[in-house]
């Protein structure tokens, strides 16, 4: 590519250059503009996408609703530390478990075999324990 601009003239070599000195700086620039260009994508504006293409403004469909990995490993390690505290409760890490996979109540229940009062009285051991294990709050 370096060759093929210096060749066509899009590239001009100084002629108190060195060639191989103006080749490998040649070559540097390419590379610069490429990863600029390829890593961190093409900048586009908010004006070269008509707003009858989404029905609203890009800027506000390109909002990820979905959490990144980081908030998955740390929402992974909150959940791990809750479970930790009620390990010899089966209920309890039950209904945890259920939340988790986001179960209403009552596939919650079904799925820990618990009638509503014991659903209940579980779920009042964990905001008990949650408030004594964390009095400031969970932290971030």
């Amino acid at each position: 590519d370096a060759i093929d601009r210096a060749l066509d003239g899009s590239r001009s070599w100084p002629r108190d250059l060195p060639f191989l000195l103006f080749m490998r700086e040649t070559m540097r620039s390419l590379a610069s503009e490429y990863r600029r260009k390829y890593v961190d994508g093409i900048v586009q504006t908010e004006a070269d996408f008509s707003e009858a293409d989404y029905g609203q403004s890009p800027l506000l469909s390109a909002i990820s609703e979905t959490p990144g990995a980081e908030q998955d490993i740390a929402a992974r390690q909150s959940i791990e530390s809750i479970l930790s505290l009620f390990e010899h409760d089966d209920e309890v890490v039950s209904i945890i478990d259920s939340m988790a996979r986001g179960d209403t109540p009552a596939q919650a229940q079904l799925a820990g075999q618990l009638s509503a009062t014991q659903y209940a009285s579980a779920k009042k051991r964990i905001r008990r324990g949650l408030a004594r294990a964390y009095p400031e709050g969970m932290p971030l």
